[in-house]
């Protein structure tokens, strides 16, 4: 993940190289690591690499490109896709680390220093390395880190169906995983029921429904 094309562009976003002024981003050219990408107020764009991981950046968002397969986000929203296969990523969000293979996920930080940080589909493990602690991420869960506490809060369950209205998610092309967090949502609306918090457990620790459950 050490260069990537943008593949979209909407209103103010800048393409920042190591060392130099910013200048405006424009389609189909390659970002390179080392540059970062700004974008202003009511703008969006998305990165495609050559393995079709995408990333996408909403507003008032700067974002980093690492080595390796590192990407830093400074602040603002973004989503990320990796394809399954295609050996994951690292996302560093301030003093958080994600990481994720073959998953989809959205994550904003905000000025205050909060991060929160959702998987649509797959999974995630999250680290808070200064104080050793990490969490596995489900899909549907959201994970909140709090600088004031300094820990990262447990794994709550968001409706999937209400991430689907994110502008990084509504107003770009589907995503290659589209199916994968349909899947996810149908599987929320079956555990909206009886016993679904307890299914919903169930599932948390890897089994798939609780007549299936050891």
């Amino acid at each position: 993940l050490q260069k990537e094309k943008v593949t979209q562009v909407v209103e103010d976003v800048k393409v920042v190289p190591s060392g130099a002024a910013a200048r405006p981003a424009s389609v189909n050219e390659t970002v390179r690591q080392g540059n970062a990408v700004q974008t202003g107020t009511q703008s969006r764009s998305e990165l495609t690499f050559r393995d079709q991981t995408i990333t996408r950046l909403g507003e008032k968002t700067i974002y980093n490109i690492g080595g390796g397969r590192t990407i830093e986000l400074g602040s603002g929203q973004f989503l990320l896709y990796v394809p399954k296969k295609a050996g994951g990523a690292q996302i560093k969000m301030s003093p958080v680390t994600a990481a994720i293979t073959g998953t989809t996920v959205l994550g904003q930080v905000y000025p205050s220093g909060i991060v929160e940080f959702t998987v649509l589909e797959g999974t995630a493990c999250m680290h808070l390395d200064r104080m050793g602690q990490s969490l596995q991420v489900m899909p549907g869960q959201r994970v909140v880190y709090d600088p004031v506490y300094m820990k990262l809060e447990d794994p709550t369950y968001v409706d999937l169906q209400d991430q689907l209205s994110s502008p990084l998610v509504r107003d770009f092309r589907p995503l290659p995983s589209a199916g994968l967090i349909q899947g996810e949502i149908h599987s929320q609306r079956q555990v909206a029921a009886p016993n679904g918090d307890l299914d919903q457990a169930v599932r948390a620790a890897g089994a798939a429904s609780i007549e299936s459950a050891t």
